[in-house]
């Protein structure tokens, strides 16, 4: 296990790790940054505030719980803020925070992730009774807020966007306030999380998103970004901090909002100073229109996850993507055809949504196999519904209406996550196995691997362990084959299940 210095630590943040994943895959081999936490560690720190985070994802082999009390009692902690950003970790924030709470009463808890706790809002401090205070959306200056109420400065009914019960046992939820670029802008102090190096690097680009998709559960609006010099700066001290100038950064974005002359700028600096680092990124299909991944690939960028989802106009327009399939079409595929050219490796994502069937399924299917040529990397899901997203909102009825349900058993309920089964021929199981199927049909673990190089696993990674280990996992898991005889298997399920 980790030495973390005990001494002085006035707040201990902490990064959940789920006991279940949304993906297979996710978190078996591979770890990453909370950013979020971190942003809070450092404002916590500019403030004189002694802080720390520690991270379950570096104490897999032991009983993390007792690793948390044993801090508690070697240190001056009178603040814990809890990380949960997806409702897979949602039963174990309840676990942990009971066993601080049995610890010591006077510990305060908050906890914080606004994809999940905060969208669930008050329904967290109902569920979990030793939650103190739920910060609802991004907790950089709230848990400053908040450690000045701690200290008798202020009350709480005065904090922006937190949910707490008064001294009634009311719960209060506060309003929301404008959001604020200055997170964005102050350099991240990377001491301050537990092990940082054992982490690959990540540059936080932006926040918000413009957009408003069915299945996601980010409210539309304004987003906030770094400028270019910026964004160099922080890979010139990612450099320093991990001592390599060849380093493949994941680019976190919501999705990437670059300009034509942004991309300019970003290239010439590239060019300029002979950078070598590469970079990951996240982006929509409408993003990749004209000349723009030259201009990408120039500019460090090497793969990026598309938001493809469908290549049925019916399921594109039902998400709220498009309001033109066939032009959206015609753009990834000619996106395809000129990201091979240029080098760039382009990950679809697709996710089978409300009202799916076999003959929409087969509409993407048929896509596919037209580009088959020009596609290498594919990931499909399964829809959930989320908490906070448009789904959330529907009720039984509308639901109904396209033959799709929720699977409420007790699991899921805990998690406050529901699977769903996607219409009355397409179940929430289909939809999960046939989607592994369709990754393993176009994508390949070299191509896999090179992925999981930004982002997932860090520089110093066992390659010939890693490829070992994804090797011995069971085959329904993978997304991805290993040689052409798995790939022609995957295609003839596909096809199989598709014309049952």
């Amino acid at each position: 296990m980790a030495h973390i210095c005990m001494n002085k630590i006035e707040v201990l943040l902490i990064n959940l790790v789920p006991s279940q994943r949304k993906k297979p895959l996710d978190g078996i081999f591979t770890a990453e940054i909370n950013y979020g936490l971190l942003s809070i560690a450092t404002e916590l720190h500019e403030n004189n505030i002694n802080t720390k985070i520690i991270d379950q994802q570096l104490h897999s082999e032991g009983n993390f719980d007792n690793f948390v009390i044993d801090i508690i009692k070697q240190s001056d902690v009178k603040l814990i803020g809890l990380s949960c950003i997806s409702g897979f970790a949602y039963p174990e924030l309840k676990l942990i925070c009971g066993r601080i709470k049995s610890y010591s009463k006077e510990v305060t808890i908050v906890v914080g992730g606004k994809d999940h706790v905060g969208k669930l809002r008050k329904r967290v401090l109902k569920d979990i009774i030793t939650v103190d205070i739920l910060v609802k959306g991004e907790g950089e200056w709230a848990i400053v807020e908040i450690w000045n109420y701690l200290k008798n400065k202020i009350t709480l009914d005065g904090i922006p966007d937190i949910c707490f019960r008064d001294r009634h046992g009311n719960i209060v939820e506060t309003p929301p306030t404008g959001s604020s670029l200055e997170p964005l802008l102050r350099p991240l102090n990377y001491s301050l999380y537990e092990n940082h190096t054992t982490f690959p690097p990540s540059i936080e680009l932006s926040r918000g998103c413009q957009y408003s998709c069915a299945f996601c559960s980010n409210i539309p609006k304004k987003v906030r970004k770094k400028s270019i010099i910026r964004i160099v700066e922080e890979m010139e001290m990612l450099a320093t901090v991990y001592r390599n100038e060849n380093l493949k950064i994941y680019f976190e974005a919501l999705t990437l909002t670059f300009t034509e002359r942004e991309l300019l700028e970003l290239g010439k600096v590239f060019k300029e100073e002979n950078l070598k680092h590469t970079w990951r990124s996240q982006v929509r299909v409408e993003y990749l229109n004209g000349q723009k991944l030259e201009k990408l690939y120039k500019a460090g960028a090497r793969v990026l996850d598309v938001g493809f989802e469908s290549g049925s106009e019916k399921m594109l327009r039902n998400m709220g993507k498009t309001e033109n399939a066939k032009e959206y079409l015609r753009t990834m595929s000619e996106a395809l055809f000129a990201a091979k050219e240029i080098g760039i490796t382009l990950k679809l994502n697709i996710l089978f949504f409300l009202g799916e069937t076999k003959e929409t399924m087969k509409e993407t299917w048929s896509f596919l196999m037209d580009n088959m040529s020009t596609l290498e990397a594919l990931s499909a899901y399964p829809l959930y519904c989320f908490p906070g997203t448009k789904i959330a909102g529907y009720t039984e009825e509308q639901l109904e209406k396209c033959g799709a349900s929720l699977v409420k058993s007790d699991p899921w309920v805990e998690k406050r996550v529901y699977p769903i089964n996607l219409s009355k021929s397409v179940s929430f199981k289909e939809s999960q196995e046939v989607g592994i199927h369709f990754g393993q049909a176009f994508q390949s673990i070299d191509k896999f691997v090179e992925q999981k190089k930004y982002g997932y696993i860090c520089e110093n990674t066992d390659l010939k362990k890693f490829y070992l280990q994804l090797q011995g996992l069971e085959k329904n898991k993978r997304p991805f084959h290993i040689d052409e005889k798995e790939k022609r298997d995957a295609i003839n399920y596909v096809e199989k299940y598709l014309h049952s």
